[in-house]
């Protein structure tokens, strides 16, 4: 989840620049295999810290992207809107208590108090019986969707927000939440479509400046970040903040989660003064919204950990990471793919001042969570996947270090693209394995394959 290199691999060999060469002896030089390696090092090099916001440090990156992707504290803070209300539903029905009968009505106010209370199993059971009942009410298959979703049962959520949308097109809430589960699997071409049809519905119907607004935006952006889009994510973001402002006035809570996702751009840029900013702005204003104690507090602890993470600011991440942890797991139980998130970003804290036993456990325990909540070919899985590969490559376990860089490459090709930044971080991490071992030939041909996605990821960075 050094900045332009992979220095955080404690006890590898840094990869040296070659010293100056007389420019008649250019040529014969380049002949040999290592002198190129080091040259395609150095460009890549060069090229990373030119476009930072296309690529941040292998295992730094990886940090940033499974603490801010997929399924974070609670499903509100990925956009999902709160399920219909009792008198929705009952509006949508259409029909008194003494129609439906006494046994219906207690059946959709138990299946309330049920969502009400947290307690989704339940949920979950009570709406499936109601639906059964009432097929074509929007609200029940809606609330039945919100309820799977969040047990992270993603496919079910999936079929019956798409039934909720067939019944009420209009809806923007159920357009926004698919979008949202679309985004938790890493399916980011389904996803837009549904989030920019939401936020077109919501400007039709409550005009450019209200809060509801403000929160499509700020998901759009969301999404724009998670693929690497960090212009439109910076614009939107903004954008979002403006209608916020315009809506409540400066300095209002609701520019909180705002606030946090600009931040992580900022960081993910390497931007880290004004991440810490935000970040910091974020915190009171969640503290004073929420509680000290709460999960979106826990939210923004986890990121700020990361910040420091990234400056080698360990105590302070490590004390960070600790307090979310200990908030997320009493909030939201031990197999949450929050924990997962903050579990393999403090084992990157200890893999980098060398507590590689700490480490160990913490990383094999987010790529269980992630696993068993998303399948094994989502991003976040890679990602876990990628800096346990690191914590091997570190202790010289080269063999299961290269199973899992291969794995983690696979997985983001497939889902993220052949061509997104993310790829040519495992294929640098992977390249840097192969050096470390004396494989040239294959360290150069990855570095080579890397350097051709940056270099359009940075041409197309200045297209737009």
């Amino acid at each position: 989840m050094g900045k332009a290199s992979v220095n955080r691999k404690a006890k590898k060999k840094p990869v040296r620049k070659p010293k100056e060469v007389p420019a008649g002896k250019v040529e014969r030089l380049l002949g040999n295999p290592i002198v190129r390696l080091f040259l395609a090092i150095i460009a890549i090099i060069g090229l990373i810290l030119a476009i930072r916001s296309c690529l941040v440090s292998p295992q730094k990156k990886d940090i940033q992207e499974l603490s801010r992707v997929g399924a974070k504290q609670s499903l509100m803070e990925l956009g999902i809107v709160a399920p219909k209300s009792f008198e929705e539903i009952e509006r949508e029905i259409g029909k008194t208590l003494e129609d439906v009968g006494k046994a219906v009505w207690d059946k959709i106010k138990a299946a309330d108090d049920a969502l009400k209370k947290s307690k989704y199993n339940d949920a979950e059971l009570a709406y499936d019986a109601l639906t059964e009942l009432f097929t074509d009410v929007a609200a029940l298959h809606f609330n039945l969707a919100y309820s799977c979703a969040e047990q992270f049962k993603l496919e079910k959520a999936t079929s019956h927000y798409s039934l909720a949308i067939k019944l009420d097109p209009s809806d923007p809430t159920a357009q926004n939440n698919l979008a949202s589960v679309f985004l938790m699997q890493g399916k980011y071409a389904e996803a837009e479509p549904l989030y920019k049809r939401a936020l077109e519905i919501r400007q039709k119907e409550l005009g450019s400046n209200h809060p509801d607004v403000a929160k499509a935006l700020n998901n759009l952006g969301e999404l724009y970040r998670v693929q690497g889009k960090y212009a439109e994510a910076e614009a939107t973001y903004k954008q979002a903040l403006g209608v916020s402002e315009s809506a409540d006035g400066p300095n209002n809570t609701n520019m909180a989660p705002i606030w946090n996702n600009l931040a992580v751009l900022y960081d993910a840029q390497g931007k880290y003064a004004e991440a810490d900013t935000l970040y910091k702005r974020a915190l009171f204003f969640n503290e004073l919204a929420y509680g000290p104690n709460s999960q979106v507090v826990a939210k923004t602890l986890s990121n700020m950990a990361g910040l420091y993470d990234i400056q080698h600011r360990y105590s302070e991440a490590e004390e960070l990471y600790s307090r979310a942890l200990i908030i997320s797991e009493r909030e939201l139980g031990s197999n949450h793919p929050e924990i997962a998130t903050i579990s393999n970003n403090l084992a990157l804290v200890y893999s980098a001042q060398g507590r590689y036993a700490d480490a160990e456990p913490l990383f094999n325990r987010a790529i269980e969570i992630c696993e068993k909540v998303f399948g094994e070919n989502h991003p976040d899985v890679a990602r876990s996947l990628n800096n346990l590969a690191l914590l091997y490559d570190s202790q010289g376990r080269y063999v299961d270090a290269e199973l899992l860089y291969k794995r983690a490459l696979e997985i983001k090709a497939e889902v993220l693209g052949a061509d997104h930044p993310e790829v040519a971080t495992s294929m640098y991490n992977l390249a840097s394995s192969y050096y470390s071992q004396g494989n040239y030939t294959k360290a150069e041909s990855l570095l080579m394959r890397a350097l051709t996605i940056l270099e359009d990821a940075n041409l197309k960075a200045h297209l737009r």
